[in-house]
């Protein structure tokens, strides 16, 4: 193995080499002045010639080492946005440019004992590596030689312990080119690997060039991690913005209707309010002024009085776990749900707007389905169906919502890895289930949705479950709704 002593500098060489002339005869003899001043002008004029050659053969080198720069760059800046494709393409990138048949990254966590495969690009499957390749990060004298400088290291295979011999067991793999991807002062958690047979000379010009290469590379590693996980990020806090919003019209109605309903039960009490006062003299006590006593003149007021304040307690109890559990992350807690119960409440809430207008919706073969899911979520991602269906249906139309059950194994919904029975909703204004089935087998899937209906069809194939919508015509759509059932 060799180590950093042998990386080439391309400003001056460490051991700059001394050319000698040499000039013999057939006999012995003596050289005269004229023939001494001869040879000497003739090695004076062929070291000059080798300097210039030399000198000639190291700027194509830093010519050719300049341009890998440039077209290594070039190739690190357009590369895909995407983790997996940008990998990939930087090691193709170095397949091509060293022409080896075997370039890989091996990466592990910070809480991880082990490091596994996590990219490779194979030019010839005679050194292709294990997919399940695990190798201990503490032990392997390959990562901890690679972990232990910033530049290149050049492994021979047969040098290696019979530990590493064992996983890196590809016939044609006997010389190894390895560096760890260094970023700043993080401990690294990943390493590039070349292969090549064991004859192999590798273009040690391009060292300096390739580290330098090789540590960009890092970062714009480490600046797709970031900005994915960002993107992860920043849809989860959208998802949970939309829940909560939904959350929070759902209490703001229940605690609205509660509120008007006692406020009517108030108004009821003409005992308490008629003259509102009551007292010896120059003493007026105004009762008016304690609306929340529970006295009634009726028991059937006081029972309903009650009854509102229990809904209310039952409301506020309902959404605590969204307060308590779900600051920052949605959580989902799936449980056996009756689908009409689901579908009553949210046809509640959005039938003020129905009526508005004047669009009707025609509930079909509801029968006693238990499905899957979060209740509070649900019901948002009906509220949020429902509200679409009649903001985008021109008034005065009829809806119909069809439930029908379906098989797993169906071929019209090849696309879900449920083992679980389905039930699908579909809501459109085809007034038969067999026209809404013929869209869903016939007509593509649009692929284009709201960012809410999005929310709703991630929330929803998290469960096994789905969200299509099919378009019709102009402003006509048909909507695929898929639940799990519980066995």
């Amino acid at each position: 193995r060799w180590g950093d002593g042998e990386n080439v500098s391309l400003s001056s060489p460490p051991h700059p080499l001394t050319p000698l002339l040499l000039v013999g005869y057939s006999t012995a003899r003596t050289w005269n002045r004229t023939e001494r001043n001869l040879v000497q002008i003739v090695a004076q004029q062929l070291n000059l010639l080798l300097a210039l050659s030399h000198y000639c053969d190291r700027a194509k080198l830093s010519l050719f080492a300049q341009q890998t720069l440039q077209s290594g760059l070039s190739s690190l800046a357009q590369a895909s946005l995407d983790s997996v494709r940008f990998e990939q393409t930087w090691l193709d990138y170095l397949i091509n440019l060293l022409e080896c048949p075997l370039a890989a990254l091996i990466s592990w966590t910070p809480q991880s004992a082990w490091a596994t495969l996590e990219t490779a690009v194979v030019a010839d499957p005679r050194f292709a590596l294990p997919p399940d390749l695990a190798i201990p990060v503490a032990t392997s004298p390959l990562i901890q030689d690679a972990l232990a400088t910033h530049q290149f290291v050049r492994v021979s295979v047969p040098d290696l312990p019979a530990t590493t011999r064992n996983w890196l067991n590809s016939p044609g793999i006997g010389q190894l080119l390895i560096i760890a991807l260094h970023r700043g002062t993080t401990p690294a958690t990943a390493i590039l690997l070349l292969a090549d047979h064991e004859e192999r000379q590798w273009p040690q010009h391009l060292f300096p060039t390739l580290e330098t290469l090789t540590q960009q590379f890092t970062w714009f590693r480490y600046y797709r991690y970031r900005l994915s996980r960002q993107g992860r990020e920043g849809e989860d806090l959208q998802t949970l913005n939309w829940y909560k919003h939904r959350c929070l019209e759902t209490l703001h109605q229940s605690v609205r209707e509660c509120v008007s309903a006692l406020l009517e039960l108030d108004a009821q009490m003409p005992e308490l309010r008629g003259s509102g006062e009551r007292g010896g003299e120059g003493e007026k006590v105004h009762f008016s002024h304690f609306p929340s006593l529970p006295l009634s003149p009726t028991p059937l007021l006081h029972m309903r009085r009650q009854q509102l304040m229990h809904q209310l307690e039952a409301t506020l109890a309902m959404f605590t776990p969204v307060l308590k559990e779900e600051q920052w992350q949605l959580t989902a807690s799936v449980y056996p749900l009756p689908l009409a119960n689901l579908l009553k409440r949210s046809l509640r809430r959005v039938e003020p707007l129905y009526n508005q207008r004047h669009v009707v919706l025609n509930v079909h073969n509801l029968e006693k389905f238990t499905i899957l899911g979060d209740r509070l979520k649900l019901e948002c991602i009906f509220f949020e169906l429902l509200l679409t269906s009649c903001l985008h249906t021109q008034p005065g139309t009829r809806l119909h919502l069809w439930c029908n059950p379906i098989n797993s194994e169906s071929t019209t919904i090849a696309f879900s890895s449920s083992p679980h029975p389905l039930v699908e909703l579909l809501i459109s204004d085809y007034s038969s289930l067999e026209e809404c089935q013929q869209v869903c087998t016939t007509a593509p899937a649009e692929l284009t949705i709201s960012l809410n209906l999005k929310i709703c069809q991630q929330i929803l194939r998290s469960w096994g479950g789905d969200l299509l919508f099919y378009p019709l015509d102009t402003n006509r759509y048909l909507m695929r709704l898929l639940l799990v059932m519980q066995k």
